[in-house]
C-alpha cells in the first residue's frame, strides 16, 4: 500500500484509521488470532478522525496498563 505524500504512517501494533464510505471514521487495531489463524479485530468509529483517533488510543493505553477489560456476552442471573 502507498502512502500520498504529507500522509503519516502508523508504527507496528498502533492500529490504523481511515473514513468510510458513509463518512463515519474508522480506527481498527488487530488484537491477536482466532484458533483458524484469522485475525481478531477490535473496531472504533467516530464522527470525525480526531474522534476515531482518541478512542484508538485511548484502547491503546489502557491495554498497555493493563486496565482494560474486554466485555463480555455472559449475563447474570439472581
Amino acid at each position: 500500500m502507498s502512502q500520498k505524500a504529507g500522509q503519516k504512517s502508523r508504527g507496528n501494533g498502533e492500529g490504523s484509521i481511515r473514513q468510510r464510505k458513509d463518512g463515519r471514521w474508522e480506527a481498527r487495531i488487530t488484537i491477536g488470532r482466532s484458533e483458524n489463524g484469522s485475525q481478531k479485530m477490535k473496531y472504533f468509529y467516530g464522527k470525525n478522525r480526531k474522534e476515531a483517533a482518541e478512542k484508538l488510543e485511548a484502547y491503546n493505553n489502557d491495554t498497555r496498563k493493563g486496565i482494560y477489560i474486554e466485555p463480555n456476552k455472559y449475563t447474570l442471573s439472581g
